[in-house]
């Protein structure tokens, strides 16, 4: 039995002549040799910068901004009136009044 030409656990397929790769998720290339860089897109805010890893990024956010792709404006001091707590949220920023 030869070996696998395919990189990174890709499935190998006869072709008349020759083969072919299918790849696993994170790979591209004819023989799955090349990682795919999901930072191309560009897909962190503010002046974020982007990591890329294998099958995801991630977003490093500035000073000032949070939430997956540095989208959201964090918390800032007195940013809530009245004592009112503020948080963090999937959609923004929000602030807890107190009882």
């Amino acid at each position: 039995m030869g070996s696998n030409p395919c990189e990174h656990q890709g499935s190998c397929y006869n072709t008349p002549g020759s083969f072919t790769c299918s790849c696993l998720r994170g790979y591209t290339g004819s023989r799955c040799e090349l990682n795919l860089n999901e930072c191309l897109s560009q897909p962190c805010q503010n002046g974020a910068s982007c990591l890329d890893l294998l099958n995801r990024f991630q977003c490093l956010c500035p000073s000032g901004f949070g939430g997956p792709l540095c989208e959201v404006e964090e918390c800032l001091q007195g940013h809530c009136l009245n004592g009112g707590t503020c948080v963090f949220q999937s959609h923004g920023i929000a602030c807890l009044c107190p009882p």
